[in-house]
Parts: structure tokens; C-alpha cells; sequence
């Protein structure tokens, strides 16, 4: 069987360096390469531009970072990153709403970035508070058109593909402000609790109040921190994008407050809640052990001489090429699309834990039926490869 599955990873590479001979290949002719039988990296760190000035700069690339050296963690209590004169909170999105504790160095470390929103390179853009005489200040910011980057995260060594994230667009100035994504989020990453026992969330010079609602009327205690890591959004009222328009107080001379809002479109955005499922919370569990989690699940009878553990594993090896092979379908119609690429070293990680799940059954005493079924799904998983090959 051993051969077999030699082959079956010898096409997984193949498939893998096809891949990315069509991705350097595309919208080149071959002439202008060195050597076009020399496949690229499936995979190079993004290149953030640098700042011109004080007034813009440009969103960094957290993806492939682990949490830890991601940012810091404020005195407010939020994860902060700084950009010249400003701050921006980072929104730690987990794969199942689970709380991360930003105080607790050994906990960051668990977690790797995975995706983000807004992505590398999008332009950060500041104005700067001005003095009586005009001039203004080094430090004090009146505008900035990106508040928040959320991360999407997944424990380290385990699997997790980058979930779509919503690209919520930049602010265009302190007047038109854009609704954000809740949805997915721990609720400790929605907002913060208001002295006066409300959950607010801030959108630059305007406060909103966030009203949360669960599926049976229960009630949360927003005062209470460990509480609110109980919960994650999974709906809200006022899709994201939506924009919010604010209007400014005048004084006397009908000049315009620089922040005290005398109207504003948008006052409530209702969050539906539910709690955090711990049995689905991840917790790295790599590939390899996939089997286990499937055989709890798996019948306790036999299906047609199969072992529940041993049907289990195969029918998870299976379902894993079926999505590996739909990726690399896609990947190989956009080869340079950038969220494509990024994603692209975490499907081949895992491919190699996926063969070497399959292979611990090399070890194992399969009786007859089981035997047949191994080189079935082994035959299959082969043709689908080859089909994606094609």
C-alpha cells in the first residue's frame, strides 16, 4: 500500500508545482523568464510600502504572524497597534467566537493570523488638530480614516483556512463613517461598557450603541467581563457598510465643533448573540488527528466489515481532497490573486498532515473489506488529483 500512497503524494506535489508554474506563467511570455521550467514561490511576504509623511501610511501584514508579536496591549484594554502619531485597535476574530485573553502572554502565543481586514497596503490617512493660530500639532489627531483591522485567527499548527472577511470601507472624512462587520466576534470585541452601563461602540467622533440580543431573552451582564467572553455575534441588524452620517454643533460664529455631534443617522445597531460553544471551540488540533474527532461521531456498529475509527479516517481524507482539489481549481484560474496565495502554503501544510494521517493505517491490520476500501478512496482521491492536473 505503501507504494500507492508514494504516488498519491508524488501527484499532490505535482499538482502543487503546476500550480505555481501557471501562476508565474500567466501574463508572461516565456522568453522574458529566466528559466520557465523553474516553478515560483507559491508564496512571498507582502512588501508594505513606506510613509511619505506624517499625514499617510500603510497597513502592515500581520498574515503569517503569531499573535504575541502582534501590536500591544493598552491600558485601556484593547489590542493596539501605532502608526506614526496614531492607533488602531486590532479585532481578534476566532474560528468559533472564542475569547482571547490579550493580558496573558501564553495565551497570544496559541493564536496565529490567518487573514485580515483592511489587507496590507491600504492607505491610512490623518488630519491633524490645529492651534488658535493655525498651526498644527505633531501629535494631536482630528481625523483618521481607519480605526480598526480585524484578524482572523486560528490556533498554532492547526488548521484553519482564512474565513471571507467583509473589506469594510475607509471612512472619507469625520463627516461619513461606515457600519462595521460584528458578525463572528467574541463579544468582548464589540465596543466597550459606558459609565452609564450601556454598550457603546465608537465611530470616530460619535458613539452608537450596541443592543444585544439573545435567542431565548437572556440576559447579559455587560458589566461583567467574564460574561461577555461567553458570547459572540452571529447577526446584526444594520448590515455592515452602511453609512453613518454625522453632522456637527455650531458656535456662536457658525463655525463647526470639532467634536461634539449635533446629529447623526445611526444611534443602535442591534447584535444577536449566542453563547460560545466550548465543544466546537479549536483547539490546534492538526490533521493527523482529524480521525479522532470523527470517530466520536462515527457509529458504534460496523458498516460492512469497515471499523467506525478506520471509516471515519478515510471518509475525512476524502472530504479533505475534495476541498483541496476545489482550492487548487480556483488557484489555478487566479494564480495571483493575493488571498489565493496566502492561503495556499496553509492547504499544502495541511495536505502533508492529511497523507500523514492516511499513511498510519499502512501499520494498521486491515482485514479484507477494509483493504478494498483503503485502495478505493486511495484510487479516487488519485483521479481527482489528476482530474485538477488536466
Amino acid at each position: 500500500m505503501k507504494k500507492g500512497l508514494s504516488l498519491l503524494l508524488a501527484i499532490t506535489m505535482l499538482l502543487s508545482l503546476a500550480a505555481c508554474g501557471a501562476g508565474q506563467q500567466k501574463g508572461t511570455d516565456a522568453a522574458d523568464s529566466k528559466d520557465s521550467s523553474i516553478p515560483s514561490a507559491p508564496f512571498s511576504d507582502v512588501t508594505v510600502k513606506t510613509s511619505p509623511d506624517k499625514y499617510t501610511w500603510y497597513v502592515k501584514n500581520y498574515v503569517g504572524k503569531n499573535l504575541a508579536s502582534v501590536g500591544y496591549t493598552s491600558l485601556g484594554g484593547d489590542r493596539m497597534d501605532s502608526y506614526g502619531a496614531g492607533y488602531i485597535q486590532l479585532i481578534l476574530l476566532t474560528p468559533n467566537g472564542e475569547y482571547v485573553d490579550i493580558d496573558s502572554e501564553d495565551d497570544l502565543k496559541n493564536w496565529r493570523v490567518v487573514g485580515q481586514s483592511p489587507a496590507a497596503n491600504t492607505e491610512i490617512k490623518y488630519t491633524f488638530m490645529v492651534d488658535d493660530e493655525g498651526n498644527e500639532y505633531d501629535s494631536l489627531l482630528d481625523f483618521q480614516n481607519i480605526e480598526e483591522i480585524v484578524l482572523a485567527l486560528a490556533p498554532v499548527r492547526g488548521e484553519a483556512a482564512a474565513p471571507p472577511l467583509t473589506d469594510i470601507n475607509a471612512a472619507a472624512d469625520r463627516y461619513t463613517l461606515y457600519v462595521r462587520d460584528y458578525t463572528g466576534r467574541n463579544l468582548t470585541q464589540c465596543g466597550y461598557t459606558s459609565l452609564g452601563g450601556d454598550r457603546m461602540d465608537q465611530y470616530g467622533n460619535a458613539y452608537v450603541r450596541l443592543s444585544l440580543i439573545t435567542e431565548n431573552g437572556d440576559y447579559v451582564d455587560i458589566e461583567n467581563d467574564d460574561e461577555l467572553k461567553k458570547w459572540y455575534v452571529t447577526e446584526q441588524n444594520i448590515l455592515p457598510n452602511a453609512e453613518l452620517k454625522l453632522t456637527y454643533q455650531l458656535d456662536a460664529e457658525g463655525n463647526e465643533y470639532e467634536n461634539l455631534i449635533a446629529h447623526q443617522n445611526i444611534e443602535e445597531i442591534e447584535l444577536f448573540i449566542m453563547p460560545v460553544n466550548a465543544s466546537d471551540e479549536v483547539s490546534g488540533t492538526p490533521l493527523a488527528e482529524a480521525a479522532d474527532d470523527a470517530e466520536e461521531q462515527a457509529p458504534t456498529v460496523s458498516d460492512g466489515g469497515l471499523r467506525p475509527e478506520f471509516k471515519a479516517a478515510m471518509d475525512a481524507y476524502e472530504a479533505f481532497y475534495d476541498e483541496y482539489c476545489a482550492f487548487m481549481t480556483t488557484y489555478n484560474e487566479n494564480p495571483t490573486d493575493m488571498t489565493l496565495l496566502r492561503q495556499y502554503a496553509e492547504i499544502m501544510d495541511r495536505a502533508v498532515e492529511a497523507e500523514e494521517a492516511f499513511s498510519q493505517w499502512d501499520d494498521e491490520d486491515l482485514n479484507s473489506e477494509e483493504s478494498k476500501y483503503y485502495l478505493e478512496v486511495n484510487n479516487r482521491v488519485m483521479q481527482k488529483l489528476l482530474d485538477v492536473v488536466e
